[in-house]
């Protein structure tokens, strides 16, 4: 009967302008448009060092949930055999799977990867290394350079980008020779 009253265009409990569902409705009004997010390119945000390192900080966590191409489980209709008597009873390693990463959280990833095109390459390694987690020894290890020298690099190629993406922006190189606008 109730599925009648609906195709019928009428109102199920007899209450005009409810829904059934009980849920607010979130359709947006005419003129009125979502809140935009930090970085877009309608929107005047000062960029702090700590916006950026978040953003950076964001991106691999992104990057992380968005699966792999090619690696896909294969499909079987046999189930998984315990290895160990120690896995027939649970006490085995636990493996959660992350969420995956959500439509809006992608594209931030896009243009933040792209952020690092305005880097040298030494910079980008630096930034993408400490937003993975990784110590300052085994940066300065990977990328062949002191710690402290990698801390430097770091915070210039933050520095660049926080300019660049505020609209002034000068060339960025090895310590030293960062040029400041006057």
């Amino acid at each position: 009967m109730r599925g009648i009253a609906h195709r019928e265009g009428g109102h199920a409990h007899g209450r005009p302008g409810k829904r059934d569902d009980a849920r607010p409705n979130t359709a947006a009004k005419p003129g009125t448009a979502a809140k935009p997010t930090i970085g877009a390119p309608h929107e005047t945000h000062q960029w702090s060092l700590a916006d950026i390192e978040a953003r950076l900080d964001e991106a691999v966590d992104t990057l992380k949930r968005v699966p792999a191409p090619g690696l896909r489980r294969r499909v079987t209709r046999w189930p998984d055999f315990v290895r160990d008597s120690v896995e027939a009873y649970g006490y085995g390693e636990i493996h959660l799977a992350l969420r995956p990463a959500a439509p809006d959280a992608i594209d931030r990833l896009e243009e933040t990867l792209g952020w690092l095109r305005w880097l040298p390459r030494e910079a980008q390694r630096i930034l993408w290394s400490r937003a993975n987690g990784f110590s300052w020894r085994k940066i300065a290890y990977f990328v062949g350079k002191a710690p402290n020298t990698c801390r430097t690099w770091h915070l210039a190629a933050l520095h660049h980008l926080a300019a660049r993406l505020n609209g002034s922006a000068g060339p960025i190189g090895p310590p030293g020779t960062v040029r400041q606008k006057k």
